[in-house]
């Protein structure tokens, strides 16, 4: 059964002065952000899949179920194709689907334990909330990445949205944890980047990519942010 083609009037409306968009499968209206759909270069009305993230994940998942072995030919296809990164990253969230990352942890508790909290260790910036404020500020106060302002940025948690703050996105991935290697991204952006480095995820490629953007963030990193950092007693 094909889906019913919604007109943008149909689809899109505002709701306490917030863009929403109607999911074209669960019916609910959402912001209209890529917290709550999957960018999808080929809609011109507003880059966005017509189904919400959590509608798309539960199609994906009855797609991968009814056509196995076609899934597994085109992921054969897709790793064979990719670089070693995004490799590794579809490979992880279709451990995750099969639920051998959660064997994995049950059978090896000690070294799960390790991994996330030298994870945790490296992803928690020292900074102090000035320094925070100010990098904030220096982006005005938006998503360095797309431009999302922080006052928009809801996350969906336990089938609510809810406002939360930007992320302290670490510029380089395997960089330090201070104020020289962070930067405020919106979560959309913040997992999109993964394990990329700068340069490789943020560019023409990239939807959001503006050069404004692109030059800021480096004038952030390589010198503007000895402004805002704090000497460390």
């Amino acid at each position: 059964m094909s889906r019913n083609i919604l007109t943008y009037e149909e689809s899109h409306k505002f709701i306490n002065g917030v863009l929403h968009k109607l999911c074209n499968f669960c019916w609910e209206w959402l912001p209209c952000i890529e917290e709550n759909f999957y960018p999808n270069n080929k809609n011109k009305q507003d880059g966005l899949y017509p189904y919400c993230i959590e509608c798309t994940k539960i199609k994906s998942t009855k797609w991968q179920n009814d056509n196995h072995e076609k899934y597994l030919k085109i992921r054969e296809k897709y790793r064979s194709q990719e670089p070693f990164k995004i490799l590794n990253r579809e490979f992880s969230k279709v451990s995750r689907l099969e639920g051998k990352q959660k064997e994995y942890i049950k059978n090896n508790p000690e070294k799960s334990r390790k991994y996330s909290s030298d994870r945790y260790y490296h992803k928690k910036h020292k900074i102090s909330n000035k320094e925070w404020l100010a990098c904030k500020e220096y982006f005005n106060n938006s998503c360095c990445y797309c431009d999302l302002e922080a006052d928009k940025h809801f996350v969906k948690y336990r089938g609510e949205l809810r406002k939360q703050d930007l992320h302290k996105e670490h510029f380089d991935d395997d960089g330090k944890n201070d104020l020289s290697n962070c930067i405020p991204s919106c979560q959309s952006c913040n997992s999109s980047k993964w394990k990329f480095t700068f340069k490789e995820w943020y560019n023409k490629n990239n939807p959001n990519f503006t050069q404004e953007r692109y030059d800021k963030i480096l004038k952030w990193i390589n010198e503007d942010y000895k402004k805002y950092k704090e000497i460390k007693k």
